[in-house]
C-alpha cells in the first residue's frame, strides 16, 4: 500500500463524532480536575479565581493530550483496517474524582477510557481477516504509545524553554501510563488479552520513559527500549512459557 492510499484510508475514515468528542471532554474535565486540585488552597485558604484557572489550564492540556493520543490510535487502526470508538468509564471517572478529594491531591488517578475496534468492510479483503483481529488491536494501541515516546523525545529541547508545554508532556505522560494499566475500562486491558509480549514490552518501556522523563526532564528512548527488552525477556521466559 502506497503512502497516497494510506493517506486516502485516512481521510475517509478518521473521525471523532460528536458522542467521542463529548466524553473526550468531560475526561479532559476529570483530569484537568485532579491536576489542578492541590492549586485551589493558598496557605490553608481557598482561592476560587486561582482554582478555577488552573483547572481550565488542565483541562486543556488533557484535551490536547487525550485527543492526540487517541488520534494516533485511530490512524494507526485504519492502517489494520479498523475504525475505532471511544468510550469514557463515567464510575471510574468518579472514582478519580473522590480519590483526589479524599488524598487531598496527593494521589492521581486517571481514567481515559478505552477504544472500541470494529472492521471496515471494505478494506478487510480477505475472508480470512473480516474481522477485527488480536493482532490488529496490538498494534493499534502499541504503535502509539511507541510513536509518542519518540516525539516526546525529538521535542525535548523545548522542555526548558516554555513551562507550559512541559505541563502539556507530563500530563500527556500521565495519560498514556494510566491507559497502559491492564484494568477494566482502558486500553492495558485490550492489550494485555490481545498480546501480553507486547503489553509488557509497551508498558514496561513507557512506564521507564516516563519516570525518567518526570525525574530528569530528559526524553530518553533507548533505556525505555532497553527495559522493555528485559522485561519482556524475563516474562517470556519466566511466565510465558509456564503458562
Amino acid at each position: 500500500m502506497t503512502l497516497r492510499e494510506y493517506w486516502y484510508r485516512v481521510k475517509k475514515h478518521f473521525k471523532f463524532s460528536k458522542s467521542e468528542v463529548e466524553q473526550l471532554v468531560i475526561t479532559s474535565l476529570v483530569i484537568g480536575f485532579v491536576f489542578s486540585f492541590q492549586k485551589w488552597v493558598v496557605e490553608y485558604v481557598l482561592v476560587v479565581e486561582r482554582g478555577l484557572a488552573y483547572w481550565i489550564f488542565y483541562t486543556v492540556l488533557a484535551f490536547i493530550a487525550v485527543l492526540v493520543y487517541k488520534s494516533l490510535q485511530k490512524i494507526v487502526s485504519v492502517l489494520k483496517a479498523c475504525k475505532t470508538v471511544y468510550k469514557s468509564n463515567p464510575k471510574a471517572q468518579l472514582f478519580s474524582v473522590l480519590i483526589t478529594i479524599f488524598s487531598f491531591g496527593k494521589i492521581k488517578y486517571l481514567s481515559i477510557g478505552s477504544l472500541e475496534f470494529e472492521p471496515i468492510p471494505e478494506l478487510k479483503m480477505t475472508k480470512r481477516y473480516k474481522e477485527v483481529t488480536s493482532q490488529d488491536i496490538a498494534r493499534s494501541i502499541a504503535i502509539p504509545a511507541w510513536l509518542l515516546i519518540i516525539i516526546t523525545a525529538l521535542l525535548n529541547p523545548l522542555y526548558s524553554l516554555a513551562k507550559p508545554f512541559y505541563e502539556l508532556v507530563r500530563v500527556l505522560l500521565f495519560v498514556v501510563s494510566y491507559s497502559l494499566l491492564p484494568i477494566p475500562g482502558e486500553d492495558g486491558l485490550l492489550l494485555f488479552f490481545s498480546s501480553r509480549w507486547l503489553y509488557i514490552f509497551t508498558a514496561t518501556g513507557f512506564i521507564t520513559f516516563t519516570i525518567i522523563a518526570l525525574k530528569t526532564q530528559y526524553g530518553l528512548v533507548i533505556p525505555a527500549i532497553i527495559a522493555g527488552a528485559v522485561f519482556t525477556y524475563l516474562f517470556l521466559k519466566h511466565v510465558e512459557s509456564n503458562i
